[in-house]
């Protein structure tokens, strides 16, 4: 891949991040490239690749999210991509309901850990689950 498309997809995976998180895409760019410029990169030409495409809503492609980061117990991408579910318009009982349906499938102490971190960022925000 050359340079020039290389840097056209993270532009695009960057524009893509802040259409799904806000204002705040730009800062975890930020804040990965920080860690490691390879990895930020690589998170972008995801965004690019795979959160603009056309195939789902953004509010489906977040719950779809949602439900990956719970079954793997990654609560720090979760908190993350909480704000992000709710910035595409998700509403907190929606986030509960995903919670509530993979509890099945991952246990009460993943899904209840899960809880917990969607409640916090729910409470920044100023919002309630009902």
């Amino acid at each position: 891949m050359s340079e020039k498309h290389r840097d056209e997809r993270i532009n695009q995976g960057i524009e893509t991040m802040k259409e799904m998180m806000g204002a705040s895409g730009s800062d975890i760019y930020e804040q990965l490239k920080q860690l490691h410029p390879d990895v930020a990169n690589l998170v972008m030409i995801g965004y690019s690749d795979i959160y603009s495409r056309s195939g789902l809503e953004k509010k489906q492609r977040a719950i779809v999210t949602l439900t990956a980061l719970i079954t793997q117990g990654a609560y720090e991408q979760l908190k993350a991509h909480t704000h992000t579910a709710l910035h595409v318009g998700l509403k907190p009982n929606e986030i509960l309901e995903v919670i509530i349906q993979c509890t099945a499938y991952v246990g009460y102490p993943r899904a209840l850990n899960s809880l917990r971190v969607v409640q916090e960022v729910i409470k920044d925000k100023g919002m309630q689950i009902n």
